[in-house]
């Protein structure tokens, strides 16, 4: 191993060195010499960190989805799932200070928090987020409503349905009306079971979390 760390140092010396040559109508030659030290690299799981920095300059100079996902899935191959979520992060992060729209990506990255993190808090953050630069973005209302729901969180699935109810016309809007008003009574319910213990012949359905039940 020490010897491989040592070969891919001098190498990723020796594409640096070779790159600083490189003229501009050879930007072809110096992609590919990029995307060979970030596999170099990327052959060390030690060296992790400066394969990540490596792909970061080929995207810096080169971008393309060809080598954008190829990052992704060395950073997915990672065993240390805190790393692997550090360097999504900042691989989401950098997307977005460069898209035009980002509300595809924040979407993305949503997805990713939820179903490789399991982190429904950090996806409807995610959701939050974009609601804030675009409050007229309903799919990303009815996303965070669907997240709050499944925390059991109903103030939030009151707010999120409350948000929604202004942007849409009847008689959608009276539909998540009465959405909201269940949202409320839930919590209601909730709130008073947790300070008084189960109410006898009342709860609320275990598959369906806004339908209330009857013993």
């Amino acid at each position: 191993p020490a010897v491989a760390q040592r070969a891919s140092l001098q190498y990723g010396a020796l594409v640096d060195e070779v790159l600083w040559s490189v003229s501009a109508d050879s930007a072809v030659f110096g992609r590919a010499l990029m995307l060979a030290k970030a596999q170099v690299f990327g052959a060390d799981m030690d060296r992790a960190g400066a394969a990540v920095d490596a792909y970061f300059a080929l995207l810096e100079s080169h971008a393309n989805d060809e080598d954008l996902n190829e990052l992704y899935a060395f950073i997915r191959r990672h065993s240390d799932s805190t790393w692997r979520h550090e360097q999504l992060v900042r691989v989401f992060e950098w997307r977005i200070g460069r898209a035009a729209d980002p509300s595809p990506i924040i979407f993305e990255w949503a997805r990713s928090e939820e179903t490789e993190f399991e982190d429904s808090s950090s996806a409807a953050a995610l959701f939050e987020r974009l609601v804030t630069q675009d409050p007229t973005n309903q799919a990303a209302l009815r996303e965070i409503r669907r997240l709050r729901q499944m925390m059991g969180d109903w103030d939030g699935v009151e707010r999120a349905l409350g948000r929604l109810g202004e942007l849409v016309a009847e008689p959608k809007r009276s539909e998540i009306d009465l959405e909201r008003y269940w949202a409320l009574v839930c919590e209601a319910l909730r709130e008073v079971t947790a300070r008084t213990g189960p109410v006898s012949g009342i709860g609320l359905s275990t598959t369906c979390p806004t339908t209330i039940v009857l013993d």
